[in-house]
């Protein structure tokens, strides 16, 4: 028996086995619903009602009710990546 896998052979197997999965495909009643990955849509928070809207993109960005100097403790919060900020003027 030889002890290497030329391409060649390499290719054969290859076709066979896309063959066999063609000939034999995965049908939905296989699938495992136990999980709920595709049969349940993920719920989304509710969306801001104000009319200017911004997107917090770093990490816990210090939210504070004034633009003034870092050095006050005007801080309110702070905000994490991905979320959605209402401009209140």
């Amino acid at each position: 028996m030889r002890r290497y896998l030329s391409r060649r052979d390499f290719m054969k197997l290859a076709g066979l086995g896309l063959g066999a999965m063609a000939f034999n495909p995965i049908s939905a009643y296989q699938i495992d619903y136990r999980w709920n990955v595709f049969s349940q849509p993920k719920r989304l928070p509710p969306f801001p009602g104000s009319a200017i809207i911004g997107r917090v993109t770093d990490p816990d960005v210090p939210l504070r009710n004034r633009p003034t100097d870092a050095t006050e403790s005007n801080l309110i919060s702070k905000v994490g990546a991905d979320t959605l900020v209402e401009w209140n003027r």
